[in-house]
């Protein structure tokens, strides 16, 4: 799971030019060099399989029929009192509209994002391979919200509690109002997305000089394999809110690999923004890694046509790049304005 900062207080280092974020579960840093700055990026999932959609029926005030997984139908009476969450748009939507969740699926050892810290010392379940339905059940939820599209895993959970589908690949307005309606919290939902819309509106003022600019979008791991994130991912649809042009590139949501030495005719944009994995563990008290500058001398990254407009470099962990959330977002467009105002 992403660890993104809440609030970020730029300090000077002796590396180029370096801005240091802090509050991090992980320290990150931004360096900005010639137009080469290091951030942090928020934001991902894995693809799951198709979403039940939670309509509702108004049978009273107080209570209302939602389907859920598996077609399955629930006359569900009001906000849970002990809700079970998975730790990506579902844990997020309901913290931003107020229900502090009960239980909190996690992976491995991952922890809570510092700004998800109304959730600290609630209950996570932890996975590896698959749901722990064990621990799910003896959390005894009224009201469960899953990412699994296995129709096993949904049948298990259906079984402890009412179950409803969070498919966090589709658009983050789609996704936040169908939490919202599950959550009976339609109303605190369209007030947070009008808050992220006059966000959006702020930046694409202030950035007006950038306007209708085409950034190409890199994700990697390794710094030797690549993902060309397309038109139609999160992050692409997020930048043509933020008034830049559309991705060039067509494909998968989820994105399309290819090698450094592939890149060369792919590379075409006004800015390049590159997602890192493996570069997230940086010491601001120590050189900068040996892999973040290989990249960043390499010869082929430097004649990138979209690196002409300047390489925005992200640190990021686990699976951010594939979504974003209410919370996650503001902070995304927060880096991204102040690292695209110093370049």
């Amino acid at each position: 799971m992403a660890h993104p900062l809440r609030h970020y207080r730029p300090q000077a280092l002796n590396v180029d030019t370096i801005a240091l974020f802090e509050n991090l579960t992980r320290r990150r840093f931004l360096i900005g060099a010639s137009g080469l700055t290091l951030g942090a990026l928020t934001g991902c999932g894995a693809p799951s399989a198709s979403a039940p959609t939670a309509t509702s029926s108004p049978s009273t005030a107080a209570s209302r029929i939602m389907q859920g997984v598996l077609g399955n139908t629930y006359n569900v009476s009001g906000p849970p009192k002990r809700l079970h969450v998975g730790a990506g748009p579902d844990l997020d939507t309901a913290l931003a509209v107020g229900i502090v969740p009960s239980s909190i699926e996690i992976y491995g050892d991952a922890q809570l994002r510092p700004d998800q810290a109304a959730a600290a010392g609630i209950d996570l379940i932890r996975y590896t391979e698959g749901p722990n339905l064990e621990a799910l059940a003896a959390a005894n939820p009224d009201l469960i919200l899953t990412g699994w599209g296995n129709e096993e895993y949904q049948q298990r959970m259906a079984e402890i509690a009412p179950t409803f589908f969070i498919d966090s690949s589709k658009p983050w307005r789609d996704v936040t109002r169908q939490i919202g309606t599950i959550l009976f919290k339609e109303a605190e939902v369209e007030a947070v997305i009008a808050n992220l819309d006059r966000r959006f509106a702020d930046f694409r003022e202030r950035l007006v000089a950038r306007a209708g600019e085409t950034p190409f979008i890199l994700y990697t791991s390794t710094g030797a394999e690549f993902t060309i994130m397309t038109k139609d991912s999160a992050i692409g649809q997020l930048m043509v809110e933020l008034g830049f042009a559309s991705l060039k590139k067509d494909g998968n949501i989820y994105g399309e690999k290819v090698s450094l030495e592939g890149l060369a005719s792919e590379a075409q944009g006004d800015f390049l923004l590159l997602l890192v994995d493996s570069f997230r563990y940086v010491d601001p008290n120590q050189p900068v890694p040996e892999e973040v500058q290989q990249l960043l001398n390499d010869p082929i990254t430097k004649a990138l046509p979209a690196a002409r407009g300047g390489t925005f470099l992200y640190p990021r962990d686990g699976n951010d790049v594939y979504y974003f959330t209410v919370m996650l977002i503001p902070i995304f467009v927060d880096l991204l304005e102040q690292l695209l105002t110093q370049s």
